[in-house]
């Protein structure tokens, strides 16, 4: 056999009859000579001679024989690795491992990409360009553990993970998942379940109906304590004598029983969902009486909704304020009570509110056709005319603020003056936007066909406050030139009649 053939060890070794003669440093420097066990055979008594004699004196000294395994390679420290700049080189008996450095993340070969310089236990890195730890919510990181271990997001916050704790462990920030308490440990009202348990608080499934003051469902079995005349375990069906789909927030409608007084109502809804005689007297007391003339009287809306089926050829839905004359002299029109007869086939969507000021509202519906009709309508007392904005709320028949301070805000921002977009008026308390800017604070950049609405009276003013912005009454709007609107004339409860132009 002539080993010479064979120009590395591994080739060398697949044939019994050769051997390899290699450098002890680099064994990838030799030759294959015969041999076996005991050494090379033939007229070399040694590797180094061998090789000298071959031509390879260079790696003569020193060398060794190999015949059972080829000795080991350190490609790492012979700088034969192909690793990234930003790995390191681990020999292997048989090869070779690349592994990125702290701080970056890769198979260590192709790409080393950046990441944490410290392992984020539990959450994740927040990439360029700070590459910081991102707790997972409920955990945080002790100092002085990362020194020693590297690993950051190791140590519970103490909130059993519904909150972060960056003020210290223990003290929990806002408390997530339908939670509360000190720990959030506790479920939040209107939830169920157990906030130290998998799967934790759980919102209500009650389709919007669920009793506030009972925390709309039970704590521990879910069970909804329902409202809106709707029932079931989830208010999801309507209750006796009620019609309609509460599911999602849906509406249960009272239907047509003949007459009906329905005293100190609220809010609800009622309907016919087909052809019937009904009488429905609404009254904001324990008795159908009106108020009493000397003092304000909560107003009674009706809000009928835009799905009405009722052939106007047949029949209407008569609404009066007070108890209507018609009960006892049968005649519908000519009664000076009657807020309005409706009727149609749908009206695109839109509803329709009447409101009633003598604190009775009746409604009055007689089907006079064979053919399939029906309403629904909704209804809600206003104790303060008019209702109170978001930030009031009705107290005495009159709007208060819900928590100081509530009151309108002059000139907002400074009208963005900062920013050169607007100038504040002080005597009028509004903002004075430059060409290509508005808003209550001019912050809104106009282009061509946008529409901006702008308040310029809020209707919840204090009195102090309303006394400088002008109430006008009976004005008229007109588009004007540049792309502005034009509003003159008028009637003010101070001033009287007005003839300015705005």
């Amino acid at each position: 056999m002539d080993c010479s053939r064979f120009n590395t060890c591994r080739d060398c070794l697949q044939n019994f009859e050769c051997g390899w003669c290699g450098n002890m440093d680099n064994p990838t420097l030799g030759r294959c000579f015969s041999g076996d066990f005991s050494g090379l055979r033939g007229r070399y008594p040694g590797c180094a001679l061998a090789l000298a004699q071959s031509g390879l004196a260079a790696v003569r000294e020193p060398a060794q024989w190999s015949y059972a395994a080829c000795p080991d390679v350190d490609e790492c420290r012979l700088g034969m690795a192909t690793c990234h700049p930003h790995a390191t080189c681990r020999n292997t008996p048989d090869s070779y491992e690349c592994h990125c450095e702290r701080g970056y993340m890769g198979d260590g070969v192709t790409h080393c990409n950046q990441t944490c310089y410290n392992e984020c236990s539990h959450g994740g890195c927040s990439g360029p360009p700070s590459y910081a730890c991102v707790c997972d919510r409920g955990w945080t990181s002790d100092p002085a553990a990362v020194n020693e271990s590297g690993v950051e997001c190791s140590v519970d916050c103490g909130c059993h993970f519904h909150s972060t704790c960056t003020h210290g462990l223990g003290t929990c920030d806002a408390c997530q998942d339908w939670t509360q308490g000190a720990q959030c440990h506790e479920c939040q009202p209107g939830s169920f379940g157990s906030a130290v348990l998998k799967p934790g608080c759980q919102a209500c499934a009650c389709n919007g109906h669920g009793t506030a003051a009972h925390g709309h469902c039970h704590r521990d079995t879910g069970v909804c304590y329902c409202s809106d005349n709707t029932q079931g375990a989830h208010c999801d069906t309507c209750a006796h004598s009620y019609y309609g789909d509460p599911r999602n927030g849906g509406t249960c409608y009272l239907q047509c029983q003949g007459r009906q007084l329905l005293p100190s109502v609220s809010s609800s809804a009622l309907g016919s969902p087909r052809g019937s005689y009904c009488l429905w007297v609404l009254s904001v007391s324990p008795q159908a009486t009106p108020c009493h003339p000397e003092h304000a009287c909560p107003r009674l809306a009706l809000t009928l909704q835009p799905d009405i089926s009722i052939p106007c050829a047949h029949s209407s839905v008569y609404v009066f304020d007070g108890v209507p004359a018609f009960l006892d002299t049968g005649h519908l029109q000519s009664d000076r009570s009657l807020l309005g007869a409706f009727c149609g086939m749908g009206r695109g969507g839109e509803t329709l509110t009447v409101e009633a000021s003598s604190g009775v509202l009746v409604v009055y519906y007689e089907a006079n056709s064979t053919e399939p009709a029906g309403f629904n309508a909704t209804y809600t007392v206003h104790r303060c005319s008019p209702p109170c904005s978001a930030s009031h709320v009705c107290h005495e028949q009159s709007c208060v603020c819900r928590s100081p301070p509530c009151e309108r805000v002059l000139c907002p921002r400074n009208c963005s003056a900062e920013d050169g977009r607007g100038v504040c008026n002080q005597t009028a308390g509004l903002c004075l936007c430059v060409p290509g800017f508005a808003g209550e604070d001019c912050s809104v950049h106009l282009d061509s066909g946008k529409i901006v609405w702008e308040s310029l009276m809020d209707p919840q003013l204090t009195a102090d406050t309303a006394s400088r912005f002008l109430h006008r009454l009976g004005h008229t709007m007109v588009e004007g030139p540049d792309n502005t609107l034009w509003m003159f004339g008028g009637l003010s409860l101070r001033d009287g009649v007005l003839g300015s132009v705005n």
